[in-house]
């Protein structure tokens, strides 16, 4: 089995009047497995729809990026059809999904006046 690297890295600033914030974003791990994913899915509007994990069940992280201007898109994790979701992307947003389960399935539904939407997104395995 290959070993597979995750690097993650960034800096969040805030400034607030003269209030500066400075967060940094970092982990470095090395999955057990050697399963992961890029994809830019179509998410249509109205109903729950599962993503494309490949051979990726056991999720660890999943980065995404809803790359629609006008209309926004849910995330979940096992969840679909219910109220209950992981992310909320606006457009143009991006998030950072963390997660620690086996025989995970994830669900997109995008909503708006714009139809599909692409979500582009990068799912790791633990």
């Amino acid at each position: 089995m290959a070993i597979q690297t995750v690097n993650i890295g960034g800096q969040v600033t805030v400034v607030n009047n003269s209030l500066r914030s400075v967060i940094g974003l970092s982990d470095n791990f090395t999955t057990t497995g050697s399963n992961s994913i890029t994809n830019n899915a179509n998410i249509s509007t109205g109903s729950w729809q599962v993503l494309d994990q490949g051979s990726n069940t056991s999720l660890k992280y999943m980065f995404a990026t809803n790359l629609d201007a006008t209309s926004s898109c849910y995330i979940a994790i096992n969840s679909a059809g219910t109220s209950s979701y992981s992310a909320y992307l606006g457009p143009g947003d991006v998030a950072i999904i963390p997660n620690n389960g086996t025989s995970v399935v994830l669900y997109a539904k995008a909503t708006g006046s714009h139809n599909p939407i692409i979500l582009q997104y990068l799912a790791v395995e633990a």
